[in-house]
């Protein structure tokens, strides 16, 4: 699923600091995105308005050339497998029970056998299944966002927006994280748009880049196209060396 971003406007409230300056861009279908930029710049706010969660004062968003105000929520919700940056929710049950929340748009209430078999074979290929029948708001924040990743992926979704979440992740987590985005891509020909702060896990698992500075999109394109010395400089302030090896060396 292709979405195309037109002079696209959002301040929080109506009297609010514009946070979006008319951003224009493309999320290509069956690729991964990677949103990038400094801190504040944009790129949650963006994905948010991608979700619909952000409401924009201006601008379009269209999924396959279709307007996004043309869709439900609950359309919306099996379109979109969301990934939020982390979650404070203080809520009373298992994991079990929270993951299964991702299959509410299709199933109500009425939960059968099939889907607890899903939501299982999800937290196996998350590693977490230990954590099935713990509570939720009990978890470590590392364990909360492999769950919320698992959520999502209950969603079965045309279309996966994670916002950073590998945030609260070791190395081997934060792997395990992006080579599943990538298998989303890969594997099941799906979309996936990431917010990411890591410049070399975008060059290694990136198919296209968004750079965003003071809401603004600075450039867009294929990954190893704009990942360059000179936007990082642009966008970073940071003078930094694209190795040979695929690598960005700020030590220069």
């Amino acid at each position: 699923m292709k979405v195309e971003i037109k002079d696209l406007c959002f301040s929080y409230g109506k009297k609010g600091r514009e946070i979006l300056h008319g951003v224009s861009c493309e999320f290509p279908s069956r690729t991964l995105t990677a949103i990038l930029g400094p801190n504040g710049c944009g790129k949650t706010t963006l994905a948010k308005c991608v979700n619909k969660i952000n409401i924009p004062s201006s601008g379009e968003i269209y999924f396959d050339d279709k307007s996004i105000n043309e869709y439900s929520r609950n359309e919306l919700a099996k379109m979109i497998g969301y990934v939020p940056q982390f979650s404070n929710a203080r809520l009373v049950g298992t994991v079990m029970e929270f993951v299964l929340l991702g299959r509410r748009q299709y199933i109500g209430w009425n939960v059968k056998d099939e889907d607890i078999g899903a939501v299982a074979d999800v937290l196996e290929k998350l590693h977490i299944s230990d954590l099935s029948d713990k509570n939720y708001g009990e978890l470590s924040g590392g364990q909360r966002q492999k769950v919320l990743v698992a959520r999502a992926l209950m969603q079965e979704s045309e279309m996966y927006l994670f916002d950073e979440p590998t945030s609260n992740l070791d190395i081997k987590n934060e792997l395990e994280i992006m080579n599943l985005g990538r298998g989303i891509v890969d594997n099941d020909g799906k979309s996936v748009i990431m917010v990411v702060h890591d410049l070399n896990m975008a060059l290694h698992y990136a198919d296209h880049v968004v750079f965003i500075k003071d809401g603004n999109i600075v450039t867009q394109g294929a990954t190893k196209g704009v990942v360059t010395a000179d936007y990082i400089k642009d966008v970073y302030d940071v003078k930094t060396k694209i190795e040979e090896c695929g690598y960005v060396n700020p030590f220069v």
